[in-house]
């Protein structure tokens, strides 16, 4: 318990620096914001990011920070790919919106979400409705082909690599 305790102070001083940083402003009133800030986001992290039935000691996250930076790095690739590919083809008048269904393999709704979000925040695509492993999406570049292909356009990597982060139920 004291280890986690000093887990947390480690993480609300880096906090606490990185929030004087940001905000370009040392005083005692941002010091303490930031430090409130990273002690609350590293608490709702760690009960929410944390697979069940893990130990308090020994947390177990949905995610690996490797995999998440990679999962970050490729979410990002595809923001600027598609904000690109969806500008041009709002320009040269090339859109063809349509409503696709696409499944994932996915079992934890959380890593679900995070696909339909994912896929929300990359330009050209809107996630309509979730609903068990079925994502409804509003796509701008809707290309004449099958279920399978559009859904291997659309989710990309991101889905393979929440799936290498699924629990095992």
């Amino acid at each position: 318990m004291l280890g986690k305790f000093k887990r947390f102070l480690k993480i609300g001083g880096v906090s606490a620096c990185v929030w004087c940083i940001l905000s370009e402003m040392i005083s005692i009133d941002t010091v303490i914001t930031g430090f409130f800030l990273g002690i609350t986001s590293a608490g709702i992290s760690s009960v929410l990011l944390s697979r069940p039935g893990s130990k308090p000691g020994n947390k177990k996250f949905l995610l690996k920070p490797l995999s998440f930076f990679r999962y970050i790095g490729i979410l990002l690739k595809n923001i600027y790919k598609s904000g690109f590919g969806a500008i041009i083809n709002i320009i040269t008048e090339k859109v063809n919106v349509g409503i696709i269904e696409i499944e994932t393999c996915l079992k934890n709704p959380i890593n679900r979400a995070i696909l339909a979000n994912s896929i929300t925040m990359t330009p050209g695509t809107v996630t309509i409705e979730l609903e068990d492993n079925r994502i409804t999406v509003l796509w701008l570049e809707n290309k004449p082909v099958s279920k399978k292909e559009a859904g291997e356009i659309i989710k990309g990597d991101l889905e393979n690599i929440l799936s290498g982060s699924e629990i095992n139920e």
